[in-house]
């Protein structure tokens, strides 16, 4: 079984599109969870138009808005635990035979993961988005060192977790506003979890810029988020201190 976890805030323009895309999938998946943290456009009614009479498909909505963090381990607590999981946000975009690929070779690991497309786009005052750069995510160099970084970076966009991955390694930090597959991954990694690369581009993340659109704010070069570097380091630090325990 597959569970898909979707947490979307006030962004209801860009869930046909990751919809379109979960529901053309060679290999379906068993379950869409939805958690709509609290949006105040009309997500709600774009989800029930989206998804009438699919009964495999669970709604859930926060009356205050609880972070992106918060929203994905509601999914998670939602999901069905012996499912294979997959995080899919409102701007990505799956290839058609994402699912088939990656349960045919996850294996025993733990996670697997692989390439994907970075788009930005620009969407005109007419309505027209239009693509003004496309290229594969690379290495994100310089805040998780180990064996997973021997290929290029790790993101939820195109990677689907074992069954009880979460329950093992932890879920996010809801105390993080971005980035926040990062502590959970470093922390699998330290605790001896397996990863597995598949070198197929098989999806896309698409974040759209420019005066007429949310510009999502996250969109920067790894360079602005040295942030991040105290968080890495007390992962680090948390497991190698229980390890000499």
């Amino acid at each position: 079984m597959i569970s898909t976890i979707t947490a979307t805030h006030n962004r209801s323009y860009l869930l046909p599109r990751a919809f379109a895309s979960w529901m053309n999938q060679t290999k379906k998946a068993d379950e869409l969870i939805v958690v709509n943290d609290a949006s105040m456009d009309d997500t709600g009614q774009v989800l029930e138009n989206l998804t009438r009479g699919m009964d495999f498909v669970q709604y859930y909505k926060f009356d205050t808005k609880g972070g992106v963090a918060t929203a994905k381990n509601k999914g998670i607590s939602l999901a069905n635990p012996n499912s294979f999981t997959h995080i899919l946000d409102d701007d990505d975009v799956l290839y058609p035979n994402f699912y088939e690929r990656m349960v045919e070779e996850i294996g025993n690991n733990d996670v697997i993961f692989c390439p994907f497309y970075v788009v930005k786009e620009v969407l005109q005052p007419n309505g027209t988005l239009i693509e003004i750069h496309r290229e594969i995510m690379q290495d994100w160099k310089g805040f998780i060192p180990g064996k997973q970084k021997e290929r290029p970076y790790i993101s939820m966009v195109c990677s689907l977790f074992r069954p009880g991955f979460f329950k093992d390694y932890g879920m996010f930090r809801e105390d993080m506003k971005f980035c926040i597959e990062w502590p959970v991954l470093l922390t699998a990694e330290l605790r001896g979890a397996k990863f597995k690369y598949l070198d197929e581009v098989l999806g896309e993340i698409r974040w759209r810029w420019g005066p007429f659109t949310d510009n999502l704010g996250f969109n920067k070069s790894p360079i602005h988020l040295q942030q991040l570097r105290p968080i890495i380091d007390s992962v680090i630090n948390k497991e190698v201190t229980q390890d000499g325990d």
